[in-house]
């Protein structure tokens, strides 16, 4: 059965289809193409969102993997007393949460070196704790 249309010597089935499954094609393909378009920006506005929220989010948005330290560098930054010991700050904010699981300590450099502590709070929550490194003060809770 050949499609209206279609001659004999077209057998294949791309270039001998009816008229109304071309447009059901070209529809999908439209409907496709908005669908990615729409996804893209969707993510587009909640990626800056996700990625921190409150007003750690400028603290940590800045914080790439090369301002990271390596576990040498803080070591030596310890030592030459540049740094306060990390177990100082994980000191510091289990006083301020001590029902709170603490969950990493990160030192990151930059301009000024801080410590970025996160802790699992009793409902569930995490709570990210920003403290200068050099004197354990704290300069963000959220």
């Amino acid at each position: 059965i050949r499609a209206k249309g279609c001659s004999p010597e077209r057998k294949d089935l791309v270039g001998c289809r009816s008229a109304r499954v071309q447009r059901r094609s070209a529809n999908v393909c439209v409907m496709l193409r908005n669908l990615i378009i729409i996804t893209a920006l969707v993510a587009a506005m909640y990626a800056p969102a996700a990625q921190a929220s409150g007003p750690i989010s400028s603290m940590l948005a800045f914080a790439s993997q090369s301002e990271r330290f390596t576990a040498g560098e803080a070591r030596r930054s310890r030592e030459d007393g540049e740094t306060i010991p990390a177990r100082r700050a994980r000191a510091i904010v289990r006083d301020m949460y001590p029902n709170g699981d603490i969950l990493d300590v990160e030192l990151v450099g930059g301009r000024e070196p801080r410590f970025i502590v996160k802790v699992m709070v009793d409902n569930g929550r995490r709570i990210d704790v920003v403290l200068d490194a050099r004197t354990g003060r704290v300069l963000s809770r959220g």
